[in-house]
């Protein structure tokens, strides 16, 4: 599959947007869980809910951001769009569909017997 240089960039930027998004957002959350101060038992309960959550949207914004920055470093190296495991090139429609791609369909299909 081969990719415009503009193509290329458009892709880039997106995911350069992408992932200061993610960290914007993990930024936020952090601050934000920073700021509670529980005064009695229902604010101490309410505290450790809205910090288990903020917890979790965290890690999955963290997590998010670490994929965005693999596929930006193997954008860089020329290796965008072909599959980690196999080396075969990933259908564009995924990689339009989910620019964060880095296997192929088949590679993420669990083997068959």
């Amino acid at each position: 599959m081969t990719w415009t240089p503009d193509e290329i960039a458009a892709v880039r930027a997106a995911l350069m947007t992408s992932a200061s998004r993610f960290e914007s957002e993990i930024s936020a959350w952090t601050i934000s869980d920073t700021d509670l101060g529980p005064r009695d038992e229902l604010d101490v309960a309410s505290t450790h809910i809205a910090s288990s959550q903020t917890s979790a949207e965290v890690e999955n914004a963290t997590l998010l951001l670490d994929q965005t920055r693999h596929v930006i470093s193997r954008l860089d190296a020329g290796l965008y769009g072909s599959c980690e495991t196999c080396g075969t090139d990933i259908a564009r429609e995924r990689l339009e569909a989910f620019p964060r791609a880095t296997s192929c369909v088949p590679c993420l299909e669990p083997a068959r017997v």
